[in-house]
């Protein structure tokens, strides 16, 4: 549990955030969950929580879902907490320990993808850049964690690069998001899709839910953001979506894809739904992958919050895989941002 000490009301953070009781709201829950997510109400850790954020709230913009203006109000609020008057980083890691100036490591980047259209002339993308082009030099074309090979570096790697290197016209960019990818299929080998790979070889969080929407998100955003997109990677795209779906035995996914009796992830299957609408949008999946992620965002909402948070979400998997299966489940704005963009991916 986090609690938020403002006293001053500097940074005008809501009431949600703060320790309270919640009265009578009188407006529906989808009408709260737009109004929480486009505000400081939905903040996160920089990285990839934040990044699940705030590509939600670009998404819904794009659709018709918000205003443009609001959406960019929201972001740029949201960026104004992690960097100083020079554009300097300065916020605390997903450890949360402080950090000041750089990046604590692949999943911090995700943000990126966003502040490259919102921000495109920001300090900190150069610093972005920076970092992801000496992991790369020093792996030999792996842009990873120095001790493992993770899912989560499909979407917070290989979609930022793509962006922006679409936005700026430099194709080496892009050329080294598709070897993320290309590099991330050792995770996936038909039946078993791991979190990741030590360098012993051990493969952890296999079938994870949330593991699995990393892969599925990462594939289809970066290839969505480039001109006719590699018909290797559309087949990577189809091969995982088509084993996610034949592991749906309801709306919602399990924690694990392979233990149906393992309690469902509400953040982990809006981010496989999105994936597969926005996979099925592009002609790359099926239709019956398009209504398998509507019945799951009708699902979602039945689990948002009388004011408007989304609940059922499994927490972060620091404490390992047994609390992954044990049925404790929060509420976590990240989880709001996947579902937004899954909103987003299903709008006509």
């Amino acid at each position: 549990m986090w609690l938020l000490h403002d006293p001053d009301g500097h940074h005008d953070l809501s009431r949600a955030l703060m320790p309270h009781l919640l009265g009578p709201v009188d407006s529906p829950a989808s009408g709260a969950f737009i109004d929480r997510l486009a505000s400081l109400d939905s903040l996160q850790f920089f990285g990839w929580q934040e990044g699940c954020v705030l590509v939600g709230l670009r998404d819904l913009a794009g659709c018709g879902l918000l205003s443009a203006d609001r959406a960019d109000e929201a972001i740029r609020a949201h960026m104004a907490m992690f960097f100083d008057a020079d554009g300097r980083l300065d916020y605390e890691d997903d450890w949360s320990r402080p950090r000041a100036g750089d990046i604590y490591g692949i999943e911090c980047t995700l943000p990126f993808a966003v502040m490259a259209g919102v921000l495109p002339d920001h300090p900190a993308i150069h610093s972005a850049l920076t970092f992801w082009r000496s992991l790369w030099e020093q792996h030999d074309g792996a842009i990873q964690d120095p001790d493992m090979l993770s899912a989560e570096g499909s979407y917070t790697v290989g979609y930022p690069l793509a962006v922006i290197g679409q936005q700026r016209g430099e194709p080496e960019w892009t050329a080294m998001a598709l070897a993320q990818l290309r590099l991330r299929r050792a995770l996936f080998d038909g039946e078993r899709h791991a979190l990741r790979i030590l360098p012993d070889g051990t493969r952890t969080f296999v079938n994870w839910c949330r593991g699995v929407a990393w892969s599925l998100l990462g594939l289809t955003r970066t290839l969505a953001v480039i001109p006719d997109p590699p018909a290797d990677l559309i087949h990577d795209v189809q091969r995982l979506g088509a084993w996610a779906l034949a592991r749906r035995s309801g709306p919602l996914w399990p924690t694990f894809l392979d233990e149906p009796n393992t309690p469902v992830d509400t953040s982990g299957s809006a981010g496989i739904a999105a994936a597969l609408a926005l996979a099925a949008r592009h002609g790359w999946l099926p239709d019956t992958a398009r209504a398998a992620a509507s019945e799951t965002l009708d699902a979602l909402h039945s689990t948002l919050t009388p004011d408007g948070f989304l609940g059922g979400v499994a927490q972060v998997n620091k404490a390992g895989e047994g609390l992954q299966r044990d049925p404790y489940r929060v509420i976590s704005q990240f989880g709001m941002g996947l579902m937004a963009q899954l909103m987003a991916a299903l709008a006509d």
